[in-house]
């Protein structure tokens, strides 16, 4: 089985170069808000994940192309940021919403970030 994944808007971060190395953990509803709740609850997520003995988000998303996932940048978005497709992670490619808006309803179950 075939399996994409979509990014766009700030879920493009994660295919940039370095992307999981700056991503946050913001707490939903106003938790969000306290000032510093972002940077406490990012640490306190990766704490988590070391003392669960699981890999990093990075090295999940390695390992999922590894085995067959395909990443897939927006192009929309990437040209609306201004973005460089040369500072996106090995083996993202890039379609327009159109392409992924085709191949998506073929899709027996479809997800998006």
């Amino acid at each position: 089985m075939e399996s994409k994944i979509f990014y766009s808007f700030m879920g493009l971060n994660l295919v940039m170069e370095g992307g999981f190395d700056r991503a946050k953990f913001f707490p939903p509803g106003v938790m969000g808000a306290i000032p510093g709740m972002t940077s406490m609850a990012t640490g306190m997520m990766k704490k988590k994940i070391e003392k669960a003995n699981l890999p990093s988000l990075a090295d999940l998303q390695e390992i999922a192309q590894v085995e067959g996932v395909e990443l897939i940048a927006c192009k929309m978005t990437v040209d609306m940021m201004e973005l460089d497709e040369s500072k996106l992670i090995n083996g993202v490619i890039v379609w327009t919403a159109e392409n992924f808006l085709t191949y998506a309803k073929e899709c027996k179950l479809c997800l998006f970030t």
